[in-house]
């Protein structure tokens, strides 16, 4: 017997949760039992794991709220605060021995003497409520269907006749129980429609609205899917329209256990949009999430897979509240992407094993997965045989509960038949009797005749005993005749009835393998296209690429051809001036050509070392050497660097917040070519004001930040994001490969730094440099 959870604490029946109910007034009770099926032959421990498989994602949501103990929330509020049942107080001490026994004879004895007890000094509480411990002492007994029907039939007559319907539906609750518990799911029906009948006819709304849930969860067990999930909406309609408070999160995640089974994943999806809004604790929302997750992955979305239950593992309560076939599941799916095939196939092993179903839609996910498109294809088979098995042990079962009902009509017939001759009989003899009488009065009135009237009486008993057989004869054969028409009617009847449940689950099955080839033909022709279309696109964007790449190429030759052309002939130029006039040149003159020729070398050799730099980062070759580094001597050694490069009127500074003796852990050479590199882009383009270096820790981190900041011409800010990319040059007039950015945006990412533009600044440009100053 399985405990429910309510309150936070653990309770055996309805009673137990009717007393927590007291003292707390807003809960919503329940009583549950756990369904268990005990069989030895192999077909039947198949279809016994069917069950189970269903039941054990049920165990959230439904198995806890199978009794639902709908109108407890209607008690009437209790006069004394330990004798809640408003029952005489002797008698109630006795209740509360008897209800702690109610599992042992010693129990039923004394509700018993409750019963007698009530009844004596008219006490119709104490009477009822005593005899909900007989029916729950019947309740825990093994194969005791009868005297469950008859202590559940005594305690609804009963309440009906006192007018107490939470014991009524109490009684139906339990009876109910009990018929799912043996898989009588016919009969359990039958409870639930006249539990709904009861509350319309008393006009009571949580009632009615409860017949809704109870109604979908028979409907669950058998496997109605569709009908389970329009009884459940039913169920959230019904409260919403009436204004009756409920918390649907666990209504909202059975419909989504219906759909899972029905493998209809993008409804779960809006299903678990609408649950989320009504989730109340974390709980509900983990159990909402895992919903979530599962219909994810079917779908073939991964990444929001990951997403989502990424965020379920930052909570402790996920591992530690939530279990069942759908944890299992999301787990095994997690492991999936995570590549451990050889759990995730020993997981779905195991799950065949256990519970078919689950296991067989493990293996069609995981083969979808890896893209083994056959194997998933067959466990896909595989899940509809098991469907079928199931379906079919469901009529065998119904047949034999309909079988039963008929045997017991048939019964009650033939002893209506049999009454109907004995009253024949009786009113024959009371006819012989009379005759009787009146031959005795004419012996007494004439001796003479009596010898004739009883040869004459004999003569007419003899006829009316062979006339009497006749007709006794006669209906007896007719009687046959009847009941052999009667029987055949019956077969036939079963038969047709049988071959047209036949005919049309084979026609249901015909359409639905039709829908699924014709679904998974028209998948496979979308993804086809898709492919075809991605293809398509992956070519033109290789051929775009591969135009852009060979435009650029050029683009670089013709730029390198003209920028080493220009420094090389300044350089030759010049040289020769040198050669052949140097006799004739002041010494003013050859100083300033002499300049010249060093200025155009060094452009030179820094596009050479450009280029050089490109192809060591093309080739993974470029090496970065970390040691200490003294950050203030660094950059004044880079100032005087580039000092001499300075235009007329424009100076060249140096600030700092770090200390003198402050060390960085970083490589000597890559820092200072950035810091070379935006120091000469300053001295470029700036004729006039000034050029400031300046270094500063950054707070709150192990960064260091370098800023080159000039009054020079700026950048506009539509060109902001170009000057970065390779071979790109704001003027193409100016000296320059285009490349010095690329390569200092490189060596800071190297450095795990960055490097960009200031755009807020607006009196020229300002870049900034930062890099953390630890190893």
């Amino acid at each position: 017997m399985q405990k429910t959870m309510v309150y936070g604490k653990e309770y055996h029946t309805v009673i137990d949760i009717q007393r927590q109910h007291i003292k707390n007034n807003t809960k919503k009770l329940q009583n549950t039992s756990i369904l268990e099926d005990t069989t030895t032959n192999k077909r039947h421990n198949k279809i016994k794991r069917l069950f189970l498989t269903m039941g054990k994602g049920l165990q959230q949501h439904i198995v806890r709220a199978i009794v639902t103990v709908f109108f407890i929330i209607y008690t009437v509020a209790l006069s004394a605060q330990n004798n809640q049942y408003r029952m005489d107080d002797g008698l109630f001490k006795l209740y509360e021995k008897a209800y702690k026994e109610r599992k042992t004879l010693a129990g039923k004895i004394l509700a018993d003497t409750i019963i007698e007890r009530a009844k004596a000094i008219g006490d119709r509480n104490g009477e009822i409520t005593a005899m909900t411990i007989l029916l729950l002492y019947n309740y825990y007994q093994e194969d005791n269907m009868p005297a469950v029907e008859r202590e559940a039939k005594k305690l609804m007559d009963k309440a009906t006749a006192y007018e107490k319907w939470t014991y009524y539906y109490f009684a139906a609750a339990n009876l109910t129980n009990y018929y799912i518990r043996e898989k009588r799911y016919l009969e359990a029906y039958t409870i639930a429609l006249e539990q709904r009948k009861i509350a319309e006819k008393n006009n009571h709304l949580i009632g009615i609205r409860d017949s809704y849930y109870s109604l979908a969860t028979i409907q669950q067990y058998r496997g109605e899917y569709a009908r389970a999930i329009d009884n459940y909406r039913e169920y959230i309609k019904y409260s919403k329209d009436h204004n009756i408070p409920s918390n649907f999160t666990d209504t909202y995640a059975n419909i989504c256990n219906c759909l899972r089974k029905t493998q209809s994943f993008r409804e779960t999806l809006q299903e678990v949009k609408e649950a989320w809004a009504e989730c109340k604790s974390d709980y509900n929302r983990f159990d909402i999430k895992l919903q979530e997750c599962y219909a994810l992955f079917m779908l073939g979305r991964y990444d929001d897979f990951r997403k989502e239950y990424n965020y379920l593992k930052q909570h402790e309560a996920y591992d530690r509240d939530l279990h069942g076939d759908v944890k299992e599941a999301v787990e095994t799916f997690k492991k999936m992407l995570d590549g451990k095939d050889q759990e995730v196939l020993e997981t779905i092993k195991r799950l065949k094993e256990e519970s078919e179903l689950e296991g067989y839609r493990l293996a069609v996910a995981y083969y979808k997965y890896k893209g083994d498109y056959a194997k998933a294809v067959k466990n896909q088979w595989m899940l509809i045989d098991v469907y079928g098995d199931y379906a079919g042990e469901l009529v065998q079962n119904d047949d034999r509960i309909v079988k039963n009902m008929s045997n017991i009509q048939q019964h009650e017939r033939e002893v209506q038949q049999m009454d109907y001759q004995n009253t024949q009989l009786a009113m024959a003899n009371a006819q012989l009797s009379l005759n009787k009488s009146t031959l005795e009065l004419n012996k007494s009135q004439d001796n003479a005749q009596l010898a004739q009237l009883q040869a004459d009486r004999n003569k007419l008993n003899y006829q009316n005993q062979q006339l009497e057989s006749q007709r006794l004869q006669n209906k007896l054969e007719q009687e046959n005749k009847t009941r052999q028409a009667e029987a055949e009617q019956y077969r036939l009847k079963k038969e047709g009835m049988a071959l047209c449940l036949t005919f049309v689950v084979l026609i249901a099955i015909s359409f639905t393998l039709y829908a699924i080839i014709r679904w998974r033909h028209g998948r496979q022709l979308k993804q086809g296209i898709r492919k075809l279309r991605e293809s398509i696109s992956l070519l033109n964007t290789a051929k775009l690429r591969a135009s852009e790449s060979e435009l650029t190429k050029t683009r670089f030759i013709q730029n390198m051809s003209h920028e080493i052309r220009t420094p090389l002939n300044a350089i030759v130029g010049f040289s020769n001036v040198l050669v052949t006039m140097g006799n004739e040149l002041s010494e003013a003159e050859s100083q300033e050509l002499t300049q010249y020729i060093t200025t155009n070398s060094e452009l030179l050799t820094t596009l050479v070392n450009d280029i050089l730099d490109l192809t060591n980062l093309q080739s993974g070759n470029f090496v970065m050497t970390k040691e200490i580094v003294k950050v203030n001597e660094l950059c004044r050694e880079t100032m005087e660097t580039v000092r001499h490069r300075l235009a007329g009127g424009v100076t060249l500074t140096f600030e700092t917040e770090l200390n003198e003796d402050f060390e960085a852990v970083t490589d000597r050479k890559r820092v200072q070519q950035v810091l070379i590199n935006l120091l000469t882009n300053a001295e470029k383009n700036t004729e006039k004001g000034s050029i400031i270096l300046s270094c500063k820790k950054i707070e709150n981190t192990d960064m260091i930040s370098f800023t080159v900041t000039d009054t020079g011409i700026g950048i506009p800010v539509e060109r902001m994001d170009e000057i970065f990319q390779r071979y790109k040059k704001l003027d193409d007039k100016k000296q320059g490969s285009g490349l010095g950015l690329d390569i200092c945006r490189t060596i800071a990412k190297k450095l795990n730094g960055e490097i960009n533009i200031d755009r807020q600044y607006t009196n020229g440009a300002r870049f900034y440099f930062n890099i953390p100053y630890n190893a």
